[in-house]
């Protein structure tokens, strides 16, 4: 009897390669199996990094909206104090005129944009279409 019959009797495979203890068939199946597992490691670790990519992407994108609302509500927060002061500052002027105009408002007076300055000659007495 051979060496290699003696041995694969016992369950272990000679080849060019060296002893084996899967037979030659098995062998092959195992390192294809082998490959197979390293191109599947390989492929789920790009997948891993394309999802890492991904959710810094989304948490960058996230700031900015996020700090895009903030700025849309602090606007908003400024229409609506900035129509308050309007409303103020109309009533301070009702105020301020009233007495000009001896205890009538003036129309054009009230009508003056605000935060636009008025000139001196449409407050003076002067300047008064109802000669007050």
């Amino acid at each position: 009897m051979s060496a290699a019959a003696a041995l694969a009797e016992q369950g272990i495979h000679a080849d060019r390669n060296g002893l084996h203890l899967l037979p030659p068939e098995q062998a092959r199946e195992a390192a294809t199996l082998q490959e197979e597992c390293k191109e599947f490691l390989g492929k789920t670790q790009q997948f891993g990094e394309i999802i890492a990519d991904f959710i810094n992407v989304m948490e960058s994108r996230a700031k900015v909206i996020e700090a895009e609302k903030l700025k849309a509500i602090g606007l908003g927060n400024r229409v609506d104090s900035e129509q308050e002061t309007r409303k103020r500052k109309q009533l301070e002027m009702q105020v301020h005129v009233a007495p000009h105009a001896g205890g009538r408002t003036h129309a054009f007076l009230l009508s003056w944009p605000l935060g636009r300055p008025m000139p001196a000659a449409a407050l003076s007495a002067h300047a008064c279409p109802h000669h007050c």
